[in-house]
């Protein structure tokens, strides 16, 4: 066997296990019950090996050369309206950086010191690595955030039954309209056995910040590739779930610059200020007068990322000018480019894997997909609908 034929093995047999992984998440939150990797038995477990992780991983950097500058210390207190100076640990907090290189993870872990559990979305990549090990053993939750909707043979059968509902506007022949339903229950059928992993986010961040104080989320879901844009949008289910659990946001800044020579051995990383979004968002009343926390409109959970991404790139932007800065005269027209390939050797992604996990706002449609659904027209010269069978099986 190859070295080729025993990636695909091993490939195989991860998906495999992630699906049996979201199959039992699945249904534990179908049943009412609290995932494995949020019940306190298993954090008190994870707990244990959390300065472990810290020395192995701080061990491990010291051994690599790469040298960590935490610019300020972890914030130990917040003002609220009142302007009343509270300390942060008596709140559950969420930590919400950047996310930018492979590196950021095990940095990061370094300079919070505090035990938090870690939501990733790299299951292949991390899991039977050294790091990966250590990780799960200080606790870690994967979840598939690939858009599994988007398959040649989903879409196939989407544009098949989108083929057969036109021509039924044409032609109301009783044949192909028997088709039509048989082909639609059977695609309704498939989507309904698919477990998309990524609606079960906000629930099981809720469990564990309920059940334990600490949880490190990339609110960007991969790495920014981005050429000027400091930090891309994020997932909104941040802002409900640390007003659900009463947890402060806590923007961490990571920053890993890389010289002409493709050198990159120094982290930068910077703290802002607490956020504190149930008092942004005030409880309202409800039942016998009593205060219940409410659901945020879609504006406003947007607004709210919007002052997260703000407080980052403030962030970076300091710490860019301050020990990154370079002419732009300096810079070679290529430096780009081997940028991106030195980033991307790190690790196993392809640009084009990054760009499938970022967050899309469903609110905007961008001008490539505007007319998307002329794909699933298929017209002769005499404007008459044919069925084409042939790509869907």
């Amino acid at each position: 066997m190859d070295k080729q034929e025993k990636e695909i093995l091993r490939k195989k047999a991860l998906k495999a296990k992630l699906e049996q992984l979201k199959k039992q998440r699945y249904d534990d939150l179908k049943a009412g019950r609290c995932v494995y990797e949020a019940k306190q038995s298993t954090i008190r477990i994870n707990k244990r090996y959390h300065w472990l992780l810290f020395w192995g991983l701080k061990a491990q950097r010291i051994l690599s050369g790469y040298r960590l500058h935490i610019l300020n210390e972890l914030p130990k207190t917040y003002i609220n309206s009142k302007n009343e100076e509270l300390s942060i640990s008596e709140r559950p907090i969420i930590f919400a950086p950047n996310h930018a290189r492979k590196k950021d993870i095990e940095m990061l872990l370094e300079a919070i010191k505090k035990h938090v559990i870690l939501l990733s979305g790299d299951f292949e990549n991390l899991h039977g690595t050294f790091s990966g090990t250590l990780l799960e053993k200080n606790g870690i939750i994967y979840f598939d955030m690939s858009d599994i909707y988007d398959t040649d043979e989903l879409k196939n059968d989407k544009k098949y039954v989108c083929e057969l509902e036109e021509y039924l506007k044409i032609n109301k022949d009783s044949i192909i309209n028997e088709e039509y339903k048989k082909e639609l229950e059977e695609y309704n059928n498939k989507l309904r056995n698919i477990i998309n992993d990524r609606q079960n986010v906000k629930q099981v961040e809720k469990q564990v910040l309920l059940s334990f104080k600490g949880l490190l989320k990339f609110f960007e879901a991969s790495w920014n590739l981005s050429p000027n844009l400091l930090v891309y949008k994020g997932y909104y289910s941040l802002v409900q779930t640390a007003l659900d659990t009463n947890a402060l946001v806590i923007p961490v800044a990571f920053e890993q610059p890389v010289d002409f020579d493709m050198n990159d051995k120094d982290i930068y990383i910077k703290f802002g200020k607490p956020i504190d979004y149930l008092e942004k968002y005030h409880m309202v009343n409800g039942a016998n007068n009593s205060k219940v926390k409410r659901t945020l409109t879609h504006e406003e959970k947007k607004e709210s990322i919007e002052e997260l991404r703000g407080q980052l790139a403030t962030l970076l932007y300091e710490i860019i000018e301050k020990y990154c800065s370079e002419k732009r005269s300096d810079i070679k027209a290529d430096y780009w480019e081997k940028y991106k390939k030195h980033v991307l050797s790190e690790w196993y992604f392809a640009e084009d894997d990054i760009n499938k996990r970022h967050f899309v706002d469903k609110s905007i449609v961008e001008q490539e997909n505007a007319f998307e659904h002329l794909n699933y027209l298929n017209i002769n010269k005499n404007n008459a609908f044919l069925l084409n069978k042939r790509n869907h099986h």
